[in-house]
């Protein structure tokens, strides 16, 4: 205030903002983005300080002119979020709090860039007799083309559409059950595909193509040592497994003799498998064993054998090449069919003797073999 004879004096005043960052506050990824704040105070702000969330992430001391500042340096999108800048002053503090959005070239229509962000449900559970309609989406610049197909028939396309397509299901069968695949793709590139699991309910069944002797349970053990018989179902809901000995005396996990392990989902689908396990083996054990699946819907059950070892086939398709005075190499096939082979020995005689020599390999199927002969 001024007049005659009097001194002009400043009113304390707290922080009020003359300019701050609030609403939203929108940058293109990959570009710098520069916050400024400004205030009017009496006495000065003395430090601005900024946030993200709960988190600060930077602070400054205004130099001259009342100002805080944050910049950003080649924004990315996982930088979005909610921010906030503080001012503090003797007379009290200021708060502006705003939202960071960074956008997307696509967004812009400024890049010519591949499908992304291709979202489709992981897993879709329907009963026998229901329908079902599941969305795959996928962004890009120019808009992509999005197909859905069975895993097991890539090349039939089921439904497609640009952006986005959607699966139908209608009347759904135990034939519905499966992996589904939605492939995004453009004139620039194409995205890896995601899958859907779809499930339609149904009580247990032996999986197709699936017999008793597997490569996780080849059905067979040497005396002293432990055999696997592997129960595999096609199921959902999940089945509970129960294992018999010859049809009758049920096996009990917490036996030392046996152990059922726990089952699992070996398809990503539907397909369960309950794996049986005896230890110690000895000829009484060489006998069938049956395992009975169970869910809410029905139950089904499967015989597997347990056997001794048979001897490995033999191998086949024996041809001599590279040879030499001093060395000749062999190849040769064998099929390892339910008895793999661990090993093998190669006997040779120099011409006109009978004195055999031999050469052993181990753990081999197909492979070239060199040996001397001194």
């Amino acid at each position: 205030m001024r007049g005659k004879g009097r001194t002009a004096t400043a009113v304390p005043d707290a922080p009020l903002w003359t300019e701050a960052p609030s609403g939203t506050v929108e940058a293109r990824e990959g570009t710098d983005l520069l916050l400024v704040a400004r205030t009017s105070a009496n006495p000065p702000v003395h430090r601005y300080r900024w946030w993200r969330g709960a988190v600060e992430i930077g602070s400054s001391q205004p130099s001259g002119v009342e100002e805080g500042k944050l910049e950003m340096r080649a924004i990315r999108r996982d930088q979005a979020g909610n921010y906030s800048v503080t001012a503090y002053a003797p007379r009290g503090n200021a708060h502006s709090g705003f939202l960071v959005n960074v956008l997307c070239m696509w967004q812009l229509g400024l890049l010519v860039n591949g499908p992304e962000a291709v979202v489709a449900a992981k897993r879709v559970i329907l009963d026998e007799g229901a329908t079902a309609s599941v969305l795959c989406s996928a962004q890009g610049n120019p808009l992509p083309n999005v197909t859905w197909a069975r895993k097991s028939d890539k090349a039939s396309v089921l439904s497609s559409g640009e952006g986005e397509a959607r699966l139908g299901i209608e009347e759904a069968t135990w034939s519905d059950t499966g992996l589904y695949l939605c492939h995004a793709s453009s004139t620039v590139s194409a995205a890896p595909s995601v899958a859907t699991a779809v499930i339609v309910t149904q009580p247990p069944t032996q999986t197709e193509g699936k017999i008793d002797r597997t490569e996780d349970s080849t059905g067979w053990a040497a005396v002293g040592g432990s055999g696997r018989l592997d129960c595999r179902v096609t199921a959902a809901p999940e089945p509970a497994f129960t294992w018999l000995v010859e049809g009758e005396s049920q096996v009990v996990s917490e036996d030392v003799k046996y152990v059922i392990h726990k089952p699992k989902v070996v398809d990503e689908v539907a397909e369960w498998s309950s794996i049986l396990e005896v230890r110690e083996v000895t000829p009484a054990d060489f006998t069938f064993y049956t395992c009975v699946a169970r869910n809410a819907l029905g139950q089904h059950a499967l015989n597997l054998t347990l056997g001794p070892p048979v001897p490995p086939e033999d191998p086949y398709n024996l041809t001599a090449t590279v040879v030499s005075p001093s060395s000749v190499v062999l190849l040769w096939r064998h099929d390892q069919g339910y008895s793999p082979a661990r090993g093998y020995t190669v006997r040779y005689h120099p011409a006109g003797t009978r004195k055999f020599f031999k050469y052993r390999c181990r753990d081999v199927n197909s492979i070239i073999v060199s040996f001397y002969n001194n």
